[in-house]
């Protein structure tokens, strides 16, 4: 699989860091972050090469997750969403597929989930968390 290219948007600079750091030891290329969806908006217009996937919170300042998605969508529909999040309820990761995400993805969830999710959410796949269908 080719290197991917990532944006990240969460309002914890500290896991946008750890997610960083994570990603690019795993040979991702982290090539945009925010600390909301207005500031990756932003950015994603402004970037000569689009990321393959962008990782949002569902929970953000200024705009939530599934409203970036709705925009990510149409601005920039070859782009896969992954939601990262603690909101487990079953309301919001109905909003979140509503909006156009790819994949679903609980913050409890290991290194390991966030690499098949984002390798699901890459190839096309529909993506939930294991512990939602739990």
């Amino acid at each position: 699989m080719k290197r991917l290219k990532i944006a990240l948007a969460d309002d914890h600079p500290l896991l946008r860091e750890i997610l960083k750091k994570t990603l690019s030891e795993r040979d991702f290329e982290v090539v945009a972050e925010a600390p909301d969806g207005v500031e990756l908006l932003d950015i994603l217009s402004r970037l000569p090469v689009s990321p393959d996937i962008v990782i949002l919170d569902f929970t953000m300042p200024r705009l939530i997750g599934p409203e970036v998605a709705r925009y990510v969508r149409q601005l920039f529909p070859q782009i896969k969403i992954l939601m990262l999040t603690m909101r487990a309820e079953k309301e919001c990761v109905a909003q979140a597929f509503a909006a156009g995400v790819n994949g679903y993805l609980l913050k409890e969830e290991g290194v390991d989930a966030l690499l098949a999710a984002i390798c699901a959410v890459y190839r096309g796949k529909r993506y939930s968390s294991p512990r939602l269908a739990a």
